[in-house]
């Protein structure tokens, strides 16, 4: 009986060090974020296209009044975040750069924030009443 108690005790660490490492947030490739994307909000559609050589553009319909908006700039994306924070500089039409927060649902699909024009503005999680959802194209 005296040989059996530690021999549970090791089993038992065994399954907790297996189930936190099994819980244990996947690193994300950052290559994900390449290619083109497209989601849709009420009375709005939105396109990024996102380049390896760190370009991207954005297009945005407003469906209300059918009008659209592009923009390209230059793109910092920072997997290390939580969540990941990403900017969007040297943008053709505006002087200022703009700036938000993006989380990967799967591989095929992320949420995305409102912008800010500050990043010390830009959201610090997520409001789903105003964010997005993307998937890959």
């Amino acid at each position: 009986m005296t040989k059996l108690k530690p021999m549970i005790y090791i089993l038992f660490c065994f399954i907790v060090l297996f189930m936190i490492l099994l819980n244990f947030p996947k690193k994300l490739d950052k290559n994900i974020i390449y290619g083109n994307w497209a989601g849709k909000s009420d009375d709005m559609e939105i396109a990024l296209t996102f380049n390896q050589d760190q370009t991207c553009e954005i297009i945005i319909n407003n469906l209300s009044v059918e009008d659209s908006l592009i923009f390209k700039g230059n793109f910092e994306i920072d997997f290390l975040k939580k969540p990941i924070s990403l900017s969007i500089k040297n943008i053709s039409n505006l002087d200022f750069p703009i700036h938000t927060i993006i989380e990967f649902i799967n591989e095929d699909k992320f949420r995305i924030g409102k912008f800010g024009k500050r990043w010390r503005l830009r959201p610090i999680s997520f409001n789903y009443e105003n964010s997005i959802i993307l998937n890959k194209g």
